[in-house]
């Protein structure tokens, strides 16, 4: 210890000449020189504080040692100066020379942790390296903030898609886990939607369902395709409370950065169902009622039919028995009109033109009670009818008057009884010359196409028809002339109106009194008469 302490004390002992002599203690020399040291040596003092400094805030730049070695050698170099100031005046010489000795080992050391460093010194990047490589940084961060923005819009439309759509929308991972799921299908399942991420899918299927519900996923995990889950079979789902409800799945296959992901669409159905079997019960209820209503019109159908074989053979029964007695009379008339002429007055032989009057018309409403029922109940088989050719034939054989003009238009080919429309000419043609209340005027008959039917018309300048009486002209038994002086039955337009309705058309008539009258009916269009309506 008293060594120690000698050693120290004799490195402090000012036995020597001050520095200042070898100046001869020249003010200009001497100041000089103590003010250089003393502002070298405040520098270099200050370098090892600005070195401790950096290394504390980026101790990514160098080695601690070696920062440790440039601030020792550095402030052992301030030390030097400062005692280089002290021995201007007090000789410490030994004090100073340790100090450079200590300075020297240092700077040998700093030196030899350098030198191994230059390599790396030399490989970092110059200023415009540097520049260039912070621009493509900040260029790449620019590219980063705006990928960054576009794929978090595109994650926020996404969710914006998946709360909004109307099902419930799950998105399940590899193993079976629920990654996402919709409010929709919070609501439908009754889940929370934290308490539904994670757990496996199963918990939403019915647990009699679970184990083939696994085998499922996994095999459409290996080989996903676009398709609705369980065609042909019923689904079913389980909600939080335990209930089940019939469900419609769709799934899809997504593949996403860390791997595939199912996405299934779930639908409750219960309404459809619900629907569907309500439907199904109407379904039943109508056949039933078609079944009900198809067999009361069959029985209704035979019913008629067997009425109007009845009324047939009634009316032919009714005709035969009226035609011998109705023959008889009219016979006794022609007798007594011609061999007992000379003994009749002038009102026994009025009232023998009445009788044969009467007669006549008697026979005619016979023959008109037949036709009406063969209108009906005998029906005859169409044919393609040349309709201009039949209408000439008719007017050739009614014969009508000269003072009447009869015009004819172009009229279309039909499908159709040719007898039964030349009867129903007949009677139309015949009615209209009957009735003409003149001995000129005119009748014109034509025929068009109206959508899919054909329409023909008998126009006349008769007398005319009141309103009132539009629908009586067609009933049975029915003339609007006196009966006495008109040898018709008022059958002919009751048989046409029969037979028209019977091949499926209608008839009308239009007339005014003073004006005349237009009779129409139509022939509904059948395909074989498509080729002639242009005609």
């Amino acid at each position: 210890m008293n060594e120690r302490r000698s050693f120290i004390e004799r490195l402090f002992e000012a036995d020597f000449m001050p520095h200042g002599h070898c100046f001869l203690w020249n003010p200009e020399v001497l100041w000089m020189h103590v003010i250089s040291d003393a502002v070298t040596a405040v520098s270099y003092l200050s370098i090892p504080v600005a070195l401790l400094v950096v290394h504390r805030r980026r101790r990514d730049l160098a080695e601690a040692r070696v920062l440790a070695l440039f601030a020792a050698f550095i402030f052992l170099c301030g030390l030097s100066h400062i005692l280089g100031i002290w021995t201007m005046w007090h000789p410490i010489y030994r004090a100073e020379a340790v100090v450079k000795a200590a300075t020297a080992l240092v700077s040998v050391a700093t030196a030899g942790a350098l030198w191994p460093l230059i390599p790396r010194f030399l490989a970092l990047p110059d200023p415009a390296a540097l520049n260039a490589a912070n621009e493509a940084l900040v260029a790449t961060n620019d590219a980063l903030t705006t990928e960054m923005e576009e794929r978090h819009d595109l994650e926020e439309r996404f969710r914006m898609l998946l709360e909004s759509a109307p099902d419930a929308i799950l998105i399940v991972d590899q193993d079976g886990r629920i990654e996402l799921v919709n409010e929709r299908c919070e609501a439908l399942f009754g889940y929370a939607r934290s308490d539904l991420v994670g757990q496996p899918i199963e918990v939403l299927v019915p647990e009699s369902c679970r184990s083939a519900h696994v085998e499922q996923r996994e095999g459409f995990m290996q080989s996903p395709t676009r398709r609705r889950m369980g065609d042909g079979r019923e689904l079913f789902g389980l909600r939080c409370d335990g209930s089940m409800f019939p469900v419609e799945i769709s799934l899809g296959m997504l593949e996403t950065t860390t791997g595939r992901v199912a996405l299934a669409s779930i639908r409750d159905i219960s309404d459809r169902l619900e629907v569907q079997r309500e439907l199904e019960r109407l379904n039943q209820e109508l056949t039933r009622r078609v079944d009900d209503r198809t067999s009361e019109l069959a029985r209704r159908a035979d019913e008629l039919a067997r009425s109007n074989r009845e009324l047939e053979q009634f009316a032919y029964v009714v005709s035969h028995d009226l035609k011998s007695p109705m023959r008889g009379i009219a016979s006794l008339a022609e007798y007594l009109s011609e061999d007992q002429a000379e003994r009749l007055d002038d009102d026994g032989r009025e009232q023998l033109h009445l009788l044969k009057q009467r007669a006549a018309r008697m026979h005619s409403m016979i023959e008109g009670v037949l036709a009406y029922s063969r209108a009906a109940n005998q029906p005859a088989p169409p044919e393609l009818v040349r309709t201009q050719d039949l209408v000439e034939e008719v007017l050739d054989n009614l014969a009508a008057p000269p003072g009447i003009s009869i015009r004819i238009e172009s009229l279309p080919d039909v499908v159709y009884p040719r007898i039964q429309l030349a009867q129903i000419f007949q009677n139309l043609i015949g009615n209209a010359i009957q009735h003409m209340g003149h001995e000129d005027g005119t009748i014109s008959i034509g025929g068009r196409r109206v959508w899919d039917h054909l329409e023909f018309r008998i126009e006349d300048s008769g007398v005319g028809i009141a309103p009132e009486h539009h629908q009586r002209v067609f009933a049975i038994f029915q003339t609007l002339a006196a009966r006495d002086g008109n040898e018709a039955g008022g059958l002919g337009l009751a048989i046409v109106k029969k037979i028209v309705e019977c091949n499926g058309g209608r008839i009308s008539v239009e007339s005014r009194p003073g004006v005349g009258s237009t009779f129409s009916f139509t022939v509904p269009i059948q395909p074989d008469s498509d080729k002639s309506d242009a005609t």
